[in-house]
């Protein structure tokens, strides 16, 4: 069982200390709590548990049929080397009721969001991330730092999408020659820039530097995202 030792958190099993802090500062998200706890010495893995909290947070089942969520994950050091990303499994993390819980397949962190319609500040306690400390090379009595960073993302439905605002900033972007009509994207194929009815951007405002096209590619992962 995990020991506390020190007020600043410092933790202590089977000869690994692990100092926690957390991070994280978009529309006032806040990680608080953080702790390790379920250490299994044998297979190398420990849960990074921890609250969460964030305002105007919402999930609609109907149109737009999109969500926010938490962009989680966990920074480590050992002694006082330098910070690297933590191995987050993909599976047997523990969501808390009314919450969900994804990750991708590069075990470099992981969603939460809500897993019901609702809107408004979403708190959950007791987040656990399973940490396979093992595949990061770390042993049961190494002196380890933690850090847990979360910051909001966005959910859009995968589809047809506007570039710019339709607004009259000095570099927003926009569909050539009207300058309040925002370009329509509707399929991955290449973006031509800068030329009549086609993407287009003010290049005097050292916003960009006037070339293009925007090649398929980029827009085929874009919209397989979205």
């Amino acid at each position: 069982m995990f020991r506390t030792i020190q007020r600043n958190i410092m933790l202590l099993l089977a000869g690994l200390a692990i100092t926690l802090a957390s991070a994280g500062n978009a529309n006032n998200i806040s990680v608080t709590n953080v702790s390790l706890t379920g250490q299994n010495v044998a297979d190398n893995y420990t849960f990074v548990r921890f609250d969460i909290s964030w305002e105007n947070s919402w999930r609609t089942g109907s149109a737009p049929t999109n969500w926010d969520a938490a962009w989680i994950f966990v920074k480590y050091r050992v002694a006082s080397g330098n910070w690297s990303h933590a191995t987050l499994r993909a599976a047997d993390h523990l969501a808390p009721e009314g919450s969900t819980i994804s990750a991708p397949e590069d075990n470099s962190g992981v969603f939460l969001y809500r897993s019901a319609d609702g809107s408004g500040t979403f708190s959950k306690t007791g987040v656990k991330l399973r940490w396979d400390y093992g595949i990061d090379g770390v042993v049961n009595t190494d002196i380890v730092d933690v850090k847990v960073f979360a910051t909001e993302m966005v959910y859009v439905p995968q589809g047809s999408f506007f570039l710019g605002s339709g607004g009259t900033e000095t570099s927003h972007l926009y569909s050539y020659p009207t300058s309040s009509s925002s370009y329509l994207v509707n399929n991955e194929g290449e973006i031509t820039v800068l030329q009549q009815g086609n993407l287009y951007y003010n290049i005097s405002s050292n916003s960009g530097d006037g070339l293009g096209p925007v090649p398929a590619a980029f827009l085929r992962d874009i919209m397989r995202c979205m």
